[in-house]
Order: C-alpha cells, then structure tokens, then sequence
C-alpha cells in the first residue's frame, strides 16, 4: 500500500494496489476481497474498494470529498448520493466483519476519516 505521503495522487488503480491489513482484515483491492477473521471473503464494488483504500491510504489524516471524486471517480461529477452510498458500505464492514477494527468519522462539511 502506497504511505500517506502519496493519498494525494491520483487515480486508484485497484490492480497496482498492494494487499494490506485493516485491523483485522485482510484486504486485497485488485481482488476487491475484503476477508474477516471468520476467513469469509466479503466482494466490494469497484468504487466502494477505491474508497476504502483511499480512505487506508490516509493513514488518519481527512480525506475530502473532492480528493475521493479525483482518486474514486477519476474526476467525474458525482452527487453526494454516490458518496454516500460507498462511505456508507464501508461503515458496514467496520460495523460486520471489521468490528472493532476501525470506524468512519464523518468531518462535517470537510470530509472523512478512518479511525482505529
């Protein structure tokens, strides 16, 4: 996984991204497999992977809205809706298979942030 120095980079690339660990899960973006400790793999739509690796890649620090529509969307104009639909996802698994692993702390009107 890229360090945080590079979150600011552009497109994610989910096949040029290197497994990584989230708490307890074992994440694998050019897969879009996400595997609990119960070794289930869970699938993730395209989008909602590219959140959550930007979101990892961030290492703490807040991710904007616009930063996810350069690195998710590759700059195309989306609505509020489909950020929240991916943001939403990813707060299913922190709740299901990443209990207690990390959550997403929504930053009003700045953005949002993973938190371990």
């Amino acid at each position: 996984m890229r360090g945080p120095d590079d979150a600011q980079l552009g497109w994610i690339d989910l096949a040029a991204e290197a497994p990584f660990r989230l708490g307890c899960l074992h994440v694998r973006p050019a897969l879009r497999e996400v595997r609990g400790p119960d070794g289930e793999p869970q699938h993730l739509e395209p989008r909602v992977m590219q959140v959550l690796v930007a979101l990892a890649q961030a290492g703490g620090e807040v991710v904007s809205r616009a930063v996810l529509i350069q690195r998710c969307w590759h700059n195309v104009v989306v609505g509020d809706n489909a950020i929240q639909r991916a943001i939403s996802r990813v707060r299913e698994l922190a709740s299901g298979p990443g209990a207690g692993s990390f959550e997403v702390e929504t930053i009003a009107r700045v953005g949002y942030r993973l938190t371990q």
